[in-house]
């Protein structure tokens, strides 16, 4: 496991304690790790121009996002 050690200013400490409470999770971390998922999605939508395919059971559905 990586240790980080963040400095945040006070608007950033009371949206990541807003997030936290919103989340229902009790560490920074999972907030952390909950903001790269997203990141990532939104890394993908990026690279394919605003698409993105959601599927589950055989069924697929196509997202466009602009």
């Amino acid at each position: 496991m990586t240790e980080l050690n963040l400095q945040l200013d006070k608007k950033a400490s009371q949206s990541l304690k807003e997030l936290m409470t919103h989340y229902r999770v009790s560490t920074s971390a999972e907030i952390i790790s909950k903001a790269l998922a997203i990141l990532k999605i939104a890394s993908h939508i990026d690279q394919t121009n605003g698409e993105l395919f959601a599927r589950k059971g055989g069924h697929e559905t196509k997202i466009i996002v602009r």
